[in-house]
């Protein structure tokens, strides 16, 4: 239960960090073409605006990324430990199945031992 609760908690952060990312993108683009509009005494302000965006953006995607890994990450783990835990269940069946097969015999030759005419003695 903790595996899956881990995964989740970073589904959830790499929905956050697409988001953000995406927002981030969408902002640099919007910085880029008022930088391109600008008049010559506003662009050293709309470069810096730009440059403040590029930079927000390549961070967001470097976040996006590190969630991006981790997430596969936790999905490895958490096949790996489904994986473990059908094997042990797979042996505790397999068990089980040699335990009722052993019972089983056991308890026909104990009925048929019962069952089974007792010799006659003669009484002389």
């Amino acid at each position: 239960m903790r595996e899956i609760k881990k995964m989740h908690d970073t589904v959830t952060n790499l929905r956050k960090a697409q988001a953000l990312y995406v927002n981030r993108q969408q902002e640099f683009e919007r910085a880029k073409e008022a930088y391109s509009k600008a008049d010559s005494d506003k662009q050293e302000k709309r470069k810096k605006t730009e440059d403040d965006a590029l930079h927000k953006a390549a961070e967001a995607e470097t976040t996006y990324k590190a969630c991006v890994a981790e997430s596969n990450y936790r999905h490895k783990e958490l096949e790996k430990n489904k994986a473990e835990l059908l094997a042990k269940v797979r042996e505790q069946i397999e068990l089980c199945d040699q335990v009722m097969k052993t019972v089983t015999v056991e308890y026909f030759q104990l009925l048929h031992a019962v069952s089974a005419p007792l010799p006659v003695q003669v009484l002389l």
